[in-house]
């Protein structure tokens, strides 16, 4: 059977449908927590995802209905699911790894994508619950995910969750929608998603995770500019984050002639295309970087008042802007490369190469291969000669 790629509207999607369906459970919770650590398998259909969310709500509501009335429930199901997205390359792992001699030992599975999907039920189990059951406690469960997310996960796992957020609040919205131009379903939706942040408190928690690190990213170009060093001198660097990679971004760039308009002639924007704007706008409206940016903020405040496309735009000017350089750094010390050799192949230089990572030669690699670059190859190999680590 094909594996699908599973999307996150997907997730969604199967998250409310099945808490709708959702009814007492004749199961233990025991017997479910064990189907979460060993029994359950990566899920790689819609159908998959469909029994790992009801599977989960079960669990939610059996935590809520601990007869003891404590929370050691909630906390062996927290403790499993951190453990299932727990990896060797997480953050935290990182830290352990060297204040430990680089100890290879990690225990975790690495399992992304059941980790989004218990967030996302999660999520809508804490905003739709009705059965009048204490909310704090998954409010509180939901939080402390999104606490340990940036730790075991990294910026891929920020950014995905806030994706997920945002997709959970705008979920009805994009069900009643019409035919609207983008920049009006943008002012809407952003809109509502701005006025219900209070109460996703694990969204505004991402939010400004991401956007601190952003702004840390922005200082050590800034403060790279200011330093002159020695030839000869070796400085250990700072290296950046990788949030400018995964950040939810959507371009306007030029609509295909095979993309299907609306009855006003004006393109349609998918849902995903739609989430991704919002979490964009969300993100580098809680950056300094952008927010002191006069033309920035001036698009921030039109974009709430106003669904003229005029905002928008210069918005999506100043983050262009700012991820330009962004990317740049990232591709100088050595990340990226494969994006790199996609735009320009002859601007890579021995340098980059010297100071990438595993997983960027082995993309830049298998790019040049397909490519028959062998320029390229050739600097690859003699990175290799010299440094075969």
């Amino acid at each position: 059977m094909p594996v699908q790629k599973i999307t996150i509207e997907q997730v969604v999607a199967a998250a409310t449908n099945e808490f709708s369906t959702l009814h007492r459970s004749i199961d233990t919770f025991d017997d479910l927590l064990h189907a979460v650590i060993n029994s359950t398998r990566r899920a790689t259909s819609e159908e998959d995802v469909k029994n790992l969310c009801h599977l989960f709500h079960k669990l939610f509501f059996l935590c809520d209905n601990d007869d003891d009335g404590s929370n050691n429930r909630w906390k062996l199901l927290l403790l499993s699911l951190v453990y299932k997205r727990y990896h060797s390359k997480a953050p935290e792992a990182k830290e352990i790894k060297e204040e430990n001699d680089n100890d290879n030992h990690v225990a975790g599975q690495g399992e992304r994508l059941i980790f989004y999907i218990a967030i996302a039920c999660l999520h809508l189990y804490e905003i739709q619950n009705n059965n009048g059951n204490d909310k704090d406690k998954s409010r509180n469960a939901l939080n402390y995910l999104a606490r340990v997310a940036p730790l075991s996960g990294g910026s891929r796992d920020v950014c995905a969750i806030i994706e997920i957020g945002v997709y959970s609040i705008l979920s009805p919205f994009i069900a009643q929608q019409k035919s609207l131009a983008p920049s009006a379903l943008v002012a809407e939706a952003l809109k509502i998603v701005v006025s219900d942040l209070e109460r996703a408190s694990f969204l505004h928690r991402m939010l400004e995770v991401a956007a601190n690190a952003l702004d840390h990213d922005m200082e050590l170009i800034q403060k790279d500019k200011n330093i002159e060093k020695e030839k000869n001198e070796k400085v250990k660097k700072e290296l950046p984050s990788t949030f400018n990679v995964y950040i939810p971004h959507h371009g306007r760039g030029k609509v295909s002639n095979n993309k299907k308009r609306s009855r006003n002639g004006q393109p349609k924007m998918s849902n995903r295309n739609l989430v991704q704007s919002i979490a964009e706008i969300l993100i580098w409206s809680r950056t300094t970087v952008a927010m002191s940016n006069g033309a920035f903020s001036s698009a921030y405040e039109g974009i709430l008042q106003s669904a003229s496309d005029k905002p928008w735009h210069r918005l999506q000017t100043v983050v262009r802007n700012i991820r330009k350089q962004l990317n740049q750094y990232s591709r100088d010390e050595g990340f990226m490369l494969g994006n790199q050799f996609t735009l320009d192949a002859t601007c890579i230089t021995p340098a980059m190469i010297g100071k990438a990572k595993a997983g960027d030669l082995s993309e830049l690699t298998r790019l040049a291969k397909k490519k028959e670059a062998t320029r390229v190859l050739k600097l690859i190999n003699l990175r290799y000669a010299m440094d075969p680590s």
